[in-house]
């Protein structure tokens, strides 16, 4: 599905959704690499075309090394990145990393851990990292019942595989084994809502205010959940 998609240059989630309805945990998410990138070496698990490696890289990272299962995803990351002196590719699994133990200071992740086995994932980024090595991810949580729905529905429509709907990370599970958390922060409820719409970036600051009302009491309503880890 990687290749296919990587191939014909396809985009998983429209940019006007990521960067309208979606922006609030995404802006999160860089405003965090920005913060603890600089001077570190960096991994991003499932690269993909290479954007966040890049910003890392740009951010002032020591060296940034992004790995991805697809070649057609490395492939683009190559070109994209191709300026930079500080980063770099490989064609790699996430669950079985050809790296050294304790080679990187930062392992950060972009909603990569729905498409392989979390609990391996896990377990290689904590053995690759440093003592007190962080990970940064951002994922989609799994405990909100209305966007499994969605899911399910997206199953049966045959864009998405059964054993992914089971996958999704839940907000109990974090921090996984080995690590300690430092953060864990929820975004979107009512923003969902709005999907199929147009809205001006006003109303899209309302809504974010009032989700994080929401979410202050329910947190596990979330859609999706920036969280921070230290390797213990």
């Amino acid at each position: 599905m990687y290749e296919e998609i990587y191939s014909a240059r396809q985009n998983f989630v429209d940019p006007n959704i990521r960067e309208g309805l979606l922006a609030e945990s995404e802006n999160y998410f860089i405003q965090k690499m920005k913060e603890i990138c600089p001077g570190k070496r960096v991994l991003e698990i499932g690269c993909g075309e290479g954007k966040h490696s890049i910003l890392a890289a740009q951010f002032g990272a020591k060296e940034v090394l992004g790995v991805d299962v697809s070649e057609a995803a490395i492939s683009l990351a190559r070109q994209n990145g191709a300026s930079l002196s500080n980063v770099r590719f490989e064609v790699m699994d996430i669950e079985n990393l050809n790296l050294k133990d304790g080679s990187f200071d930062v392992v950060i992740d972009h909603e990569s851990l729905s498409s392989v086995r979390a609990s391996v994932a896990f377990s290689e980024a904590h053995r690759v990292l440093t003592k007190g090595g962080v990970f940064l991810g951002i994922e989609c949580l799994g405990n909100n019942w209305i966007f499994n729905l969605n899911r399910y529905i997206g199953y049966l429509r045959g864009r998405r595989t059964k054993w992914s709907i089971s996958n999704v990370l839940r907000y109990e599970t974090l921090p996984p084994p080995k690590f300690s958390l430092i953060e864990k922060r929820v975004f979107h409820i009512i923003s969902l809502l709005f999907y199929k719409t147009s809205i001006v970036s006003q109303r899209i600051e309302m809504i974010d205010i009032v989700d994080c009302r929401i979410l202050e009491l329910f947190p596990k309503l979330g859609f999706k959940s920036v969280f921070l880890l230290v390797k213990e």
